[in-house]
């Protein structure tokens, strides 16, 4: 299968958003001569202006959903400026988390069943404490993990171009980041990186490990003088390094929640660089 079947094109998503968006403002004009402090008043009392308020958060979260936990997502390039607008508008699934504990609901749930130990509704009891006990049981902080990781840009042209055993791995990485299992996030992340680049660049094709292919980043043309990058480099191979062979104590206090957030971004920084 093509990667790109795998892809979200984002142009769909951000049409309804900004489509919804301007029939709100054209109804806002029409009925209240663009007072905005009137919106509660409109909201109340005309049923296409709600419709259009769901629209648009619901299109904003899709939105959301399609650009994070590591997806890979792409659009017309007339529509990036839009993206960036987008990204910097605030989803109703963050406020929603914020305000409803899935980890309380869920623990309601489990009592609504406790006490009912016969046939099926036994069966319930069990699977229910069968989820609680799983490792690293966690649901809003998984919830939350899943958008603080962000998806992947890939120009339409440049699909062709990119590794789907790269994006798998990826993928991989943040599902072990979303779940609580930072140090394998961080070490996969580190073997992903090297296999980009020995795969990319026939000049890294012979070299065992990161080390070596830093020794040699200047005399790549597409990587000389981009020190950002290198040291991006450098974190995730010192990282990744803490993370398989380092001592108990350093990975407590190294390879935690947050160093392996940054190992994460600075690989989807590497993968859209690379794949420009």
């Amino acid at each position: 299968m093509e990667l790109s079947k795998n892809v979200e094109n984002l142009d769909e998503i951000i049409l309804r958003y900004f489509k919804a968006y301007l029939e709100l403002n054209k109804l806002i004009n029409e009925i209240a001569n663009g007072d905005c402090s009137k919106i509660d008043l409109i909201y109340n009392n005309n049923e296409k202006f709600r419709e259009l308020s769901a629209e648009l958060l619901d299109s904003l979260e899709d939105f959301e959903n399609a650009t994070t936990a590591g997806k890979v997502y792409t659009c017309s390039d007339r529509f990036l400026s839009l993206i960036r607008s987008l990204k910097k508008r605030k989803s109703s699934s963050k406020e929603i988390s914020d305000k409803c504990q899935l980890s309380v609901l869920l623990e309601h749930a489990r009592d609504d069943w406790a006490g009912k130990d016969e046939g099926i509704e036994g069966r319930f009891t069990k699977r229910f404490d069968a989820f609680f006990s799983l490792p690293n049981y966690d649901p809003d902080n998984w919830l939350k993990r899943k958008f603080i990781l962000k998806g992947i840009y890939i120009y339409p042209s440049k699909l062709k171009n990119v590794s789907k055993s790269i994006i798998q791995g990826f993928n991989e990485s943040c599902s072990c980041f979303i779940y609580g299992n930072f140090l394998a996030a961080t070490a996969m992340s580190r073997s992903i990186l090297e296999l980009m680049l020995k795969t990319n660049f026939q000049e890294f094709y012979n070299y065992d490990n990161l080390h070596d292919i830093l020794s040699r980043w200047d005399t790549v043309d597409k990587l000389k003088n981009k020190k950002n990058y290198k040291n991006k480099v450098n974190f995730i191979r010192i990282s990744g390094n803490t993370a398989l062979h380092g001592s108990n104590e350093k990975l407590l206090q190294i390879v935690n929640e947050m160093s392996a957030l940054r190992v994460l971004n600075d690989l989807k920084d590497l993968i859209e660089f690379i794949y420009i």
